[in-house]
């Protein structure tokens, strides 16, 4: 098996379709920073199943694609192949030459390909599984990788091991195994659920057989007390309805005369009330005649008494102008001087304008500052809700189950685990170990929800989905034990005590993690795991210790669901609070620009009192010399005045009045006569109206009976139509009817009385009788023998699984062990090498269990003591990587490998011993990929590809064969 070729199109800053071809021996790609380089590497994670973003230096998937330039558009997708000569038959395909192929768009959907046929990425793994490609890869080695070889945990080592051993498929046998082994457990237990709830229903079907005999005796009585019952009354209706249609008949005579008097009453009260109306509109224009008359009366004396005082006005005039005179002199050098004061506020204003226009310049900045601060936690807030919303971290199915619950199409959904607890945030780490995969589960109110939601998980095929029934669901642990654990120094409680969720959900909490114990620290877990204690427990760092194993690390805080949901609530009291901040912020800018537009304010009006000042200085000013002027002309008019002239106008307005005196008392007699007149009509209108009030009563009272006789003949027509519609609901024969009358013939009316209760027994009965409860019990008793039979199967499936797992486990730890000891003898070997001298160890610590165990690491560079890992230096701790590395390849080759830039951390000598050893591993078959910028490990290569960036952004790949020189042949 070889790599021939890669290809790529949109991926990073490849925008142009580019062609990799390799060969056998060693080949180098070089180039600036910059350039590319790394996205080529990057490029061959990305095909080979990489997921992880931050493995290939991006944030999301999207980011793989081409960007696009100044020049160029975004590309709308990515795409890269890589080719491998398979006519070894190194992977389990019949193809020579298989093509694996990756694409991704930029909606965020990706796709795979083998040979052009497309796939899930389960297959890719499946297929790269165990030929060194697979996941935990070592071919692929850049130089951040190798401080993550010597600086990660032991139990994270083992995964290098595990690839080389060529165990990984065994290992995805075993756990597929595991999941159906975990499936079958639960079917078995919904079997055992299912038949113990048939054997409770054996009791309960006899008390229905019972209740459906009692329920046909109670119908038949019912049956014939109903027709009994519409018989006799229906008779009784018909005979009181003729009986009051004749009584109707005088009714209608009565009523007929009666109407006749109220309307000729009505009549001569309507023409009273006409004759009324005339006579108030009659006194109504006296009124407003004699009110017009006192109106010239006044006006006249007005003028007449005007004329006596305008003489004496002027007189009065005259003295007012001389003394305002005077006040408006004193009025003027009062002004002066205020005019003066108002110069001085001016300057002041200004001054306290400037000093308010700084301070708002400063609490604006400080409001804008912290306004960034909220507006970026609310960024992040909104970024936690979107993912909680689009359900992010859940499965699939459980996706496609919520999804439909909300649209309406499932029902007695409870929700998402997640989303129906509450916990502190300084827990969601440990909680979110305590829940793992269970978060995911979804809660149902019974069994049968659950059963229509994977129907429809069946039917739609999205995915699959766990489900906890309310009704199914029962706690479980040692109460005692529990207690006594909580009390032990360094332990917080169990799970369940740390969760907030309603009382109705505490079983269910109790069944997912009852028995799961919160520690401070993971000392405290393994020491409480030295003294026997078996149950899970888990740290508020979120490691996790199972059976003696520990585990450990964590997600980014949005792929860790409860952490996430913990986080968001903790976003959403510190916004609180910073808008809190904000608005007392916001106030104080607040004030500062009141502040300022006060100060300002105070300016301006100090600049208009000064100029009002001024001008009132030029009014007043003015005004003194318009008064002294006024004077004059008042003596004037005066003088002019002097004589008898008013004294014929005033003769003159005496007459007109004593005129409009006189027509004013014959105006107020006129009206006197017209309410005489008015009030005569007033009388007769109210006898006219009792005469009336009487007539109505008595057609009232005529009316009202026949209206009684009418009501109670509707009553009867409504009445016998109730009783022919109800019984037209189940109606009988003519010769049924005939039957019931000669049966019941001699029972007295009051036999009908029974019918409600009759009734009200046979609803009890109806619902709950079971008219089919004898079928259903031999049908409940074949379904019992079925469910044995299933129960028996799966009985027989899980010991087979448990053998089965049994016999991965042996094939698998002794399959690991005996590669481990080729490793430790090859990593010794190859130390010894590239160290001169150098010492290295390594061991299991935990060599009996695969799943538990570690891989620890000792050197001892020549000339100093065996020290740890961490304390050596960069490039000895690069050699040591690289020491690992090279004894993996011994043991178990890989199709090819690519080193970034390993030889980064090493000076010369070392390049030099590093060098040695690629060479001689490509002196084979093998084929070594190298990016670097050492030139010593540039001088290994047989071929040379160099990256640049012709375009701002956008790679070029140029190719070099690089052949050996021959020596000259000696003459």
């Amino acid at each position: 098996m070889k790599l021939k070729r890669v290809k790529l199109f949109g991926f990073k800053t490849f925008a142009e379709p580019t062609t990799v071809e390799f060969g056998a021996g060693i080949t180098a790609i070089v180039g600036p920073n910059g350039s590319g380089k790394s996205n080529l590497v990057d490029a061959i994670r990305w095909v080979l199943g990489e997921t992880s973003t931050r493995s290939l230096r991006s944030g999301k998937l999207e980011e793989v694609i081409f960007a696009g330039n100044e020049k160029r558009k975004p590309l709308g997708l990515a795409e890269v192949s890589i080719t491998f000569d398979n006519t070894d038959h190194a992977l389990p395909i019949e193809y020579e030459e298989v093509e694996i192929t990756r694409r991704a768009y930029r909606a965020g959907e990706s796709e795979y390909f083998i040979n052009r046929a497309q796939v899930r990425l389960r297959d890719v793994h499946d297929l790269l599984m165990g030929t060194g490609l697979g996941p935990g890869s070592y071919a692929i080695v850049s130089q951040g990788e190798i401080d993550a070889v010597l600086k990660s945990k032991p139990a994270e080592r083992r995964e290098l091991f595990e690839e080389t051993a060529g165990i990984s498929k065994f290992l995805a046998r075993k756990n597929e195994s595991l999941r159906r082994l975990e499936q079958t457990e639960q079917n078995a237990i919904r079997i055992s659920d299912l038949i113990a709830e048939t054997e409770r229903r054996i009791p309960e079907l006899e008390t229905q057989l019972r209740r459906a005999r009692r329920y046909r005796r109670v119908n038949a009585r019912v049956r014939d007390l109903e027709i009994l019952s519409y018989v006799r009354a229906s008779a009784s209706r018909r005979e009181e309805r003729e009986r009051l249609r004749e009584e109707m008949k005088g009714d209608e005579e009565r009523r007929a005369v009666a109407a006749a008097r109220v309307a000729a009453l009505g009549a001569d009260l309507a023409q009273t009330r006409t004759q009324l109306y005339r006579q108030e509109l009659h006194l109504e224009e006296l009124r407003s005649e004699g009110q017009q008359r006192r109106g010239e009366l006044a006006h006249a004396e007005t003028e007449y008494a005007a004329a006596l005082a305008r003489r004496e006005a002027l007189e009065e005039s005259l003295a007012n102008a001389s003394e305002q005179l005077a006040q408006r002199r004193d009025h003027l050098t009062a002004v002066e001087t205020q005019a003066h004061d108002a110069r001085g506020a001016l300057d002041a204003a200004e001054r306290s304008a400037l000093e308010a226009r700084e301070a708002f310049l400063h609490a604006e900045r400080l409001h804008r500052e912290h306004a960034e601060t909220m507006a970026a936690a609310q960024s992040r807030l909104t970024t936690i809700e979107e993912l909680e919303n689009a359900l992010e971290g859940h499965v699939p199915g459980t996706r496609a189950v919520v999804e439909a619950w909300q649209r309406g199409e499932l029902g007695g959904i409870e929700g998402i685990v997640s989303n129906l607890i509450t916990i502190e945030e300084r827990y969601a780490h440990a909680m979110d170990v305590a829940f793992g995969a269970r978060l995911s589960h979804i809660v149902t109110r019974t069994t049968a929800d659950a059963q229509q939601a994977i129907a429809f998980l069946n039917r739609t095929e999205q995915g699959r989905a766990t489900f906890m029934p309310l009704d199914r669901v029962h706690p479980h642990g040692d109460g005692a034990a529990r207690s006594s654990l909580s009390r032990e120094p360094g332990v917080i409680g169990y799970a369940s005590q740390l969760i907030a969720a309603p009382p109705h959900y505490a079983p269910l909490i109790e069944h997912l993690v009852g028995d799961v114990l919160v520690v401070e620290d993971a000392t405290i877990a393994m020491q409480l795991f030295e003294r026997g204690v078996a149950q899970t427990i888990v740290t508020l760092g979120g490691e996790m210790v199972t059976g003696g194993a520990l585990t450990g690390g964590r997600f980014q805080r949005e792929r860790s669901i409860l952490s996430r949901r913990a986080h968001a609530a903790q976003l959403r009291e510190q916004l609180v609070e910073m808008r809190s901040a904000l608005a007392a912020l916001d106030t104080q800018a607040r004030g500062a620009r009141t502040h300022v537009e006060s100060a300002e304010r105070t300016r301006e009006q100090a600049r208009e009192t000064a100029a009002r000042r001024e001008l009132a200085l030029a009014e007043a000013r003015a005004e003194a010399t318009l008064r002294t002027s006024e004077i004059e002309r008042l003596r004037r008019d005066i003088a002019a005045a002097g004589g008898d002239a008013p004294l014929p106008e005033t003769r003159a307005s005496h007459k007109h009045i004593e005129g409009l005196r006189r027509g004013m008392s014959e105006t107020d007699a006129q009206i006197d006569t017209a309410r005489e007149e008015r009030e005569s009509l007033l009388q007769r209108q109210s006898a006219l109206e009792g005469e009336v009030h009487t007539a109505e009563i008595e057609e009232r009272e005529v009316a009202g009976a026949g209206e009684s006789r009418r009501t109670r003949m509707t009553q009867i027509e409504a009445e016998l139509g109730m009783i022919v519609s109800q019984f037209a609901q189940n109606p009988a024969s003519d010769d049924e009817c005939r039957d019931v009358e000669e049966r019941y013939h001699k029972d007295p009316d009051a036999v009908v009385e029974e019918l409600p209760r009759l009734r009200d027994e046979l609803t009890r009965l109806t619902a709950n009788v079971n008219l089919n409860a004898e079928a259903e019990r031999e049908e409940l008793a074949e379904r019992e023998r079925f469910l044995r039979t299933q129960l028996d199967d799966l009985t027989q499936a899980r010991e087979t699984l448990l053998e089965s797992i049994k016999e991965i486990e042996q094939q698998t730890q002794a399959k690991f062990n005996e590669t481990f000891e080729r490793v430790v003898r090859e990593f010794s070997h190859v130390y010894a090498r590239l160290f001169e001298g150098g010492v290295a160890h390594m061991w299991q610590t935990n060599p009996e269990n695969l799943a538990e165990t570690g891989i620890e690491i000792a050197v001892q560079p020549p000339g100093k003591k065996q020290m740890p890992l961490p304390a050596l230096s960069g490039g000895e701790q690069a050699m040591t990587a690289a020491a690992l590395i090279f004894a993996l390849i011994r043991v178990r080759p890989a199709p090819f490998y690519l080193l970034d830039e390993v030889d980064a951390a090493m000076d010369d000598a070392n390049v030099g011993r590093f060098s040695e050893m690629v060479r001689e591993l490509s002196s084979g078959d093998a084929e070594m990929i190298i990016v670097t910028h050492n030139k010593k490990t540039m001088e290994l290569a047989n071929q040379m590809y160099g990256v640049t960036m012709r375009e701002l952004g956008v790679t070029s790949i140029i190719s070099a064969e690089l052949t050996p020189e021959r020596e000259p042949a000696l003459t």
